[in-house]
């Protein structure tokens, strides 16, 4: 479920810089250790951990996020066999986009009449003031830009933004902010049609 609007936008960012989510599996083989360290980075969240083919409950096992480990709680004997399956993100960590979000706020502070500040309790980021629909594609877009300034085009569900190839990342920015002030082409086309495409 999806808490709050920095939550939103780096789904939409995710979209935009096509950073979907895949599902893998590691196995390990219980020596001594019952600790075992996953190597793929940016995990969504763990669907099954088996020992010996054996599914094992949740109470069983132990998933840390911030070192990728899972400790396995159940009792173990050499030579069982871990099978950990999980969801992750093969390019980017929900860390990293936040940082993309920071600088696509610095650009639209500079070019845009509203000033939005990114904070943070613990582990739940927010935005101040809360922006509209429209403004979080605009924050999605520039963060896009900053993430994967080469792209010539930027997808949406709705939407296709096309850029001539040779356009500098903060032209790109500069247009798409403005096209946001007029209140006219790419986010009126973002809120109320379908599948068109938009040349910058």
């Amino acid at each position: 479920m999806i808490e709050n609007v920095v939550d939103k936008i780096i789904v939409k960012i995710r979209s935009l810089v096509e950073d979907i989510s895949k599902k893998s599996s590691e196995s390990f083989i219980y020596l001594s250790s019952s600790v075992f360290i996953l190597t793929e980075s940016n995990i969504i969240d763990i669907i099954r951990v088996q020992k010996n083919g054996s599914t094992l409950g949740s109470g069983e096992f132990d998933y840390d996020p911030l070192t990728n480990e899972i400790t396995i709680t159940a009792s173990l004997v050499s030579g069982d066999i871990i099978i950990v399956d999980f969801n992750y993100y093969s390019k980017y960590s929900d860390t990293e986009i936040r940082s993309y979000i920071e600088g696509a706020l610095a650009y639209i502070s500079l070019h845009y009449c509203q000033d939005f500040e990114m904070e943070h309790d613990l582990d739940v980021y927010e935005l101040f003031p809360t922006p509209t629909n429209r403004e979080t594609d605009m924050i999605a877009m520039v963060a896009s830009i900053l993430m994967k300034p080469n792209y010539s085009e930027y997808k949406l569900a709705n939407v296709t933004i096309k850029y001539p190839r040779i356009e500098d990342k903060d032209k790109k920015i500069w247009k798409l902010i403005k096209s946001f002030q007029k209140r006219i082409g790419i986010f009126d086309t973002i809120d109320f049609v379908n599948d068109r495409t938009i040349e910058l």
